[in-house]
């Protein structure tokens, strides 16, 4: 029974819970040992006792507590337990999902299990205390699905359970008293309870907390945002009240679960590559493998959504029944713009951010990408930012990562050119969003690709960028994404006629001769960067293809003019 999955409803007749939890000293301790004394089945006997351990914690019925003789009753409670019990949908393709509930049991829940049973045999074989964990990662990853997953397992060991979907939502659109409502009458069978008002919500749970018995369940709390949220379920009270419990919290924001008091928790990431082409294919073909002639675009799919399961399924229902030409015209299309219920459901996380942190968000996702930290944070202090907050915000999101060595795996191991320090890295997605917003009006401009320098032209610098293209500039306009020409800009926008507070830039210039150790004045760089680049408020210069031995004959960064040099 148990290696089948299937639900078990326990009946207890003649026996109590705590006779299977401890055989050695229980009921079936004589059985045992007689067919151990004839060392006959040992290996089954083990099975046995194992299975019966795993029994006396679940949630069942003890017959002494009904009328002897009259079975109906524990029928009618058996038959009302089966239709509480009906599984939610998890997924069409639940492609890797046992593995991914392997792992998330084995270094997450079994731990927490284990130190639970410890606890319970030095107190004499009493109830084990309830537990709380919390799964964490950026938005379609699959939290949701592997929380459902878990819900269905585990709700048959349980005399009582709840799932409360997109709690973040409900309390964003003030509907937060649907799911106390929900929660008293799954756990309290409070049913009929009509209220408006969140406040008075709490009051109700609290009166259930107070006059109900021990009891044992599982709740999922799904997708919060705020601490608060938590509170405003009594959580935490339940839990102190309960007895062999379960509760499981999802969000996108790890910083939530460490302030709320849960240190049990799992990151969830992306897809393992093959597990990602399956569910692709799935949902695109149907079946878990390309069809014929479309493997090099299945491919090349999967560069594009990356590992984030959202993604896969969108974009491979999108191209289900489609022909190849259109395929490709789609490859084109999402390479550029996310799909509008990728772009949805990442945005959430993006809105929930402030000023600042929105601000070195869009700034990684245009400049800093596999780029060192340290220098991306010079930056941002010399804007006035508290950056550090700001990146641990980002990371705690689920927003940005950061490595360490300087490696990262994408498409295979790669070294990044960071000189063994911390680099910082996002999804592709995110990456894409970032950028997206950096383009919407309101936010101060960013300039790092080909069109960029074409907006400089169309606002009155054709003349200076003719004069500097035949300079360090020259090979450098043509390139697309990847230009070697990076212009961070502090102000709302540019002008021919605005002071603009450069930031942070980048020049890769051929032209230099390469010698072992130069020493060079900053007037020596002076020809080679536009007179039109303001840069009195410059953080970073970063000059590719030259080897320099000193810059500045101090760490005076602020430059006075262009007939003087950094002194």
């Amino acid at each position: 029974m148990l290696q089948s999955k299937a639900k078990i409803i326990p009946v207890f007749y003649g026996v109590q819970p705590s006779d299977l939890r401890f055989i050695e000293r229980g009921k079936y301790a004589k059985a045992f040992a007689k067919y151990e004394k004839k060392k006959r089945y040992l290996e089954k006997l083990k099975e046995w006792k194992k299975a019966l351990h795993v029994v006396s914690f679940i949630t069942g019925y003890v017959v002494s507590k009904f009328k002897i003789g009259d079975c109906q009753d524990i029928i009618s409670a058996v038959q009302k337990e089966v239709e509480r019990t009906k599984s939610l949908h998890v997924a069409k393709y639940p492609v890797g999902l046992p593995k991914l509930v392997e792992d998330f049991q084995v270094h997450c829940l079994d731990e927490l299990v284990h130190d639970i049973e410890r606890q319970c045999e030095m107190d004499g074989g009493g109830e084990r205390n309830s537990q709380i964990v919390g799964i964490y990662g950026m938005g379609g990853v699959g939290k949701t699905t592997l929380s459902k997953e878990m819900f269905n397992r585990k709700r048959s060991q349980y005399s009582r359970d709840c799932f409360l979907f997109d709690v973040r939502a409900a309390y964003a659109n003030n509907n937060f008293p649907s799911l106390q409502m929900k929660l008293l009458k799954d756990l309290f069978q409070e049913d009929g309870l009509n209220f408006q008002c969140t406040e008075e919500g709490i009051t109700h749970i609290k009166d259930c907390i107070g006059r109900s018995k021990q009891l044992s369940f599982l709740i999922v709390v799904d997708d919060i945002d705020e601490a608060q949220q938590l509170d405003a379920l009594l959580i935490m009270d339940m839990l102190n009240k309960s007895v062999d419990s379960l509760v499981i919290v999802t969000t996108r924001d790890v910083g939530i679960l460490i302030n709320s008091g849960i240190t049990a928790t799992y990151h969830l990431k992306g897809m393992h590559r093959d597990d990602a082409r399956k569910l692709f294919c799935c949902h695109a073909f149907g079946e878990p493998h390309a069809a014929s002639g479309y493997e090099k675009l299945v491919d090349a799919f999967l560069n594009v959504c990356g590992d984030l399961p959202l993604s896969l399924q969108v974009i491979g229902r999108h191209l289900y029944g489609r022909d190849q030409s259109y395929w490709k015209l789609e490859l084109n299309k999402v390479s550029k713009t996310l799909p509008r219920d990728i772009h949805r459901s990442l945005k959430i996380s993006f809105d929930a951010l402030d000023f600042e942190a929105k601000q070195i968000f869009m700034d990684i996702a245009c400049f800093f990408i596999n780029k060192s930290k340290t220098i991306a944070m010079r930056v941002w202090e010399g804007s006035g930012w508290n950056s550090q907050h700001a990146v641990e915000t980002l990371k705690n999101k689920c927003l940005v990562e950061e490595l360490e060595e300087g490696w990262t795996f994408k498409h295979g191991l790669k070294r990044l050119d960071c000189h063994n320090r911390p680099v910082l890295r996002m999804h592709d997605h995110l990456r894409d969003l970032g950028r997206e917003m950096a383009n919407e009006v309101g936010h101060p401009r960013r300039l790092w690709r080909r069109q960029d320098l074409e907006y400089l032209e169309s606002l009155g610098f054709r003349d200076i960028l003719a004069q500097t293209k035949d300079r360090c500039f020259h090979s450098f306009l043509d390139r697309s994404m990847d230009s070697k020409i990076t212009y961070f800009l502090g102000e709302s926008d540019v002008s021919a006629e605005s002071s603009t507070s450069l930031l942070w830039l980048q020049l890769e210039y051929q032209g230099f001769q390469n010698q072992n150790q130069l020493k060079v004045d900053f007037n020596i760089l002076q020809p080679f960067i536009p007179q039109w680049i303001p840069l009195k408020n410059l953080q970073c210069l970063k000059i590719s293809n030259l080897l320099l031995e000193t810059l500045w004959q101090s760490n005076v960064q602020v430059f006075c003019s262009p007939q003087k040099s950094h002194r």
